[in-house]
């Protein structure tokens, strides 16, 4: 199974005969909410309901992604769950949790329950359980993001075999034959992420044999494909979501004052994909306008964020085209501000642009298909100066743009007797504290003692750190893991499936869905 999880939307996927396939949702759609609906203390939808548009008397749990994996000691956290993320709050020990009435559930459950959702969405689709998946995530998650994914998807009974960067995958779902060999800029604006990575493509022609050679067999087979990410960039704090609520600013003093914030939002969500001059929308009888103009310079400072991210991702390569993907690609203004930015490089469009992640989430799943990513945040530790004895002091080990697997050594020396206290931090600020802690480890040293410190990145985004003195045999080997034991996780996986099953029985089924859908229709 394939999943793409979105801010706002999710995607399911599976392998088709030839090509991946998109899975629909409920008969109708191919996207489902990333949200969790709570009447009452109880949850009562999984994936069912827009954060825009609630039954009465519900909450809804959204942006669920902003907080996954993070914890007090992410200096930005507090202020994401302010802006982004009011459902959410911090608990004693730093760490995000959701509290509605009675109900208290954490961020990592909530990806378990839309996992389980999308288990159930695959088995409507094929008529088989799966029980494996390719996961994707923005190609700025931090470790603790990925960590807390790896964690969701076992507690929901997935073995996870690949996790790809987002770009990474709209790329491969995008790029498949000899003839599109090259180096290509993906841009893939979400509704809450924005990234950009530089990648390289290259497909081998399919190989012929005498007795295949010209035969339809032969036309079918795959050619072997390398996709080579060279650089990313990204904005975990920018995205469609943004593009609509620069639009709601603007009609927001045009509009009837008895129209409630949810429906001007999900107007204006609609609006925004409009190519006519003036933008326009309608409620009880009126219409209301903005001209493109206005809606271009108040979207002037996201653009301009968006270009600073395809300037460091782009680097000094050549580029055959330039992928757009992600929901912002839908939209007149950002197409035509890319256009501009890339003067008249090929714009490659991947319809419908929304799927494209999920479509390629699973393509990592086939044997003749070959990824070789980056490091997105660099790795480090927390040092300070021997002469001046100041701390907090970010020393890098392993650069940014490194490609997987990387490793990085360096050698300090032991200011302390006994213990020394090795902090891993991933981030690329020069103050340790304001990157993200990965961890604390201690080995036993003597002041003025070398220490040798390794840290290696695996592909799937493993890190094992390794640290050893010239002058004794003392060594240290830890491999960064969740901070959940097996113990934990089976308590999840066992909680998470009593309230899944509590939600599915009060449910409607997807067949009456789509009974009451045509009746509707009719």
């Amino acid at each position: 199974m394939g999943f793409d999880f979105g801010t706002t939307n999710s995607s399911v996927s599976r392998m088709g005969k030839a090509d991946p396939q998109v899975l629909n949702v409920d008969y109708e759609r191919r996207t489902f909410p990333s949200t969790v609906t709570i009447q009452g203390n109880r949850i009562s939808h999984i994936g069912r309901h827009s954060a825009r548009s609630p039954p009465s008397d519900a909450t809804i749990i959204e942006n669920v992604k902003c907080v996954l994996g993070r914890t007090s000691s992410d200096g930005q956290l507090k202020a994401d769950i302010e802006n982004r993320c009011t459902s959410c709050e911090l608990d004693v020990d730093g760490n995000p949790v959701f509290r509605i009435g009675e109900m208290e559930i954490r961020p990592v459950e909530l990806v378990v329950l839309l996992l389980l959702r999308a288990k159930e969405i695959f088995k409507e689709a094929t008529g088989r359980e799966p029980t494996k998946c390719c996961l994707t995530v923005p190609a700025y998650s931090m470790d603790t993001q990925r960590q807390a994914f790896r964690d969701a998807a076992r507690a929901a009974g997935l073995e996870m075999i690949s996790m790809i960067n987002e770009p990474t995958a709209a790329a491969l779902a995008s790029l498949s034959k000899p003839s599109e060999n090259g180096n290509y800029l993906v841009v893939d604006v979400g509704g809450g992420t924005t990234d950009v990575s530089n990648i390289t493509f290259y497909a081998e022609e399919p190989e012929e044999t005498e007795e295949t050679e010209e035969t339809e067999e032969t036309e079918n087979q795959e050619s072997r494909r390398t996709l080579v990410v060279n650089a990313t960039s990204g904005d975990n704090e920018l995205g469609g979501v943004d593009f609509t609520t620069a639009l709601v600013q603007l009609f927001k003093d045009r509009v009837d004052k008895d129209i409630p914030p949810e429906e001007l939002f999900n107007l204006c969500e609609e609006a925004k994909k409009q190519h006519n001059d003036p933008i326009e929308i309608r409620s009880r009888g009126c219409i209301y306008a903005v001209s493109q103009d206005e809606y271009r310079q108040a979207l002037d400072a996201y653009l301009k964020r968006i270009e600073r991210l395809i300037k460091t991702a782009r680097r000094k390569h050549e580029f055959k085209g330039v992928i757009l993907t992600g929901g912002g690609s839908y939209q007149k203004i950002f197409s035509d501000y890319m256009e501009t930015c890339f003067k008249g490089l090929p714009i490659l469009r991947q319809r419908p642009a929304g799927e494209a992640v999920a479509e390629g989430a699973i393509v990592p799943a086939m044997s003749t298909v070959h990824v070789t990513d980056v490091v997105t945040n660099p790795l480090g530790i927390d040092t300070q100066r021997k002469a001046t004895r100041e701390r907090n002091i970010m020393a890098f080990i392993i650069e940014q743009y490194r490609q997987l697997p990387a490793i990085g050594f360096e050698e300090f020396v032991a200011v302390d007797d006994e213990m020394t206290e090795i902090h891993l931090y991933q981030g690329s600020q020069k103050k340790s504290s304001k990157n993200v802690s990965l961890g604390v480890f201690y080995i036993a040293t003597s002041s003025g003692q070398t220490v040798n410190v390794k840290i290696k990145m695996e592909c799937d985004g493993t890190v094992r750190v390794t640290a050893s003195t010239k002058e004794t045999s003392e060594a240290l080997k830890v491999t960064r893991k969740s901070a959940l034991t097996d113990s934990d996780i089976d308590a999840m996986r066992e909680r998470c499936r009593v309230l899944f099953d509590e939600c599915s029985n009060a449910q409607e089924k997807p067949k009456e869905l789509y009974r009451r859908s045509k009746r509707r229709r009719a």
